[in-house]
């Protein structure tokens, strides 16, 4: 054999070499070697790993379920849930929008609620010192819920259907029940009075109590 024939056989076999090389380091099977073990994931385009504590404080943001109650010189007053923090317009929106009676002025339609927020939109005449200062929800009936002051009270002796069914739980009809009592009875002497009327017992009465007076 020639130098050049044994020149071409130890290319050949130096070729052959090469590829089995190849095949050992890159052939199928292979996969991407992974992040270290306490990593629990990757943020998609960053390289960034989000861990268990991450996860947690995620967690913890999050709203969840958000009760607001709206009641007052809207069309349907009640509670409604969302799952973030609403802004005042959103409420009105889901109780079907202001009355004819209502005072829009009296309320601010950008304001953010929180969980648990109470919010009174006062009919016209009816504004409270705080809405007619600030156009926004007062304290006592956005910023701490269940708290009304004396001003806000109903006079159960004096309110008219509209004004008794701003109170929560009285509908049409307990707001004429109460009407008609006072026809027939006179006024209340004291708010434990209402009790009187057919549907109204102590459940309700203690969820209306702090919102009537005499």
């Amino acid at each position: 054999m020639n130098n050049k024939n044994r020149l071409q056989v130890v290319l050949m076999v130096a070729a052959v070499f090469l590829c089995g090389i190849g095949y050992i380091v890159f052939g199928p099977g292979r996969t991407a070697a992974k992040p270290d073990g306490d990593a629990e994931g990757f943020v998609a385009g960053e390289g960034k790993p989000v861990t268990a504590e991450d996860k947690t404080v995620a967690a913890d943001t999050a709203p969840g379920e958000v009760y607001i109650y709206i009641c007052g010189a809207v069309k349907k007053p009640g509670v409604y849930t969302f799952d973030h923090l609403p802004r005042l317009s959103e409420v009105v929106d889901d109780a079907g929008g202001f009355t004819k009676k209502a005072d829009v002025t009296s309320v601010n339609l950008a304001m953010q609620l929180s969980d648990g927020a109470q919010i009174v939109v006062a009919a016209k005449g009816e504004r409270t010192e705080a809405a007619v200062g600030t156009g926004q929800a007062s304290q006592g009936a956005a910023g701490n819920p269940g708290a009304t002051s004396s001003a806000d009270k109903i006079n159960i002796n004096t309110a008219a259907a509209d004004d008794l069914m701003r109170i929560p739980g009285i509908g049409e009809a307990k707001a004429a029940l109460i009407i008609s009592y006072r026809s027939e009875h006179g006024s209340f002497s004291k708010p434990e009075d209402l009790m009187q009327i057919s549907g109204i017992k102590e459940g309700i009465f203690a969820r209306i109590k702090d919102y009537i007076c005499v």
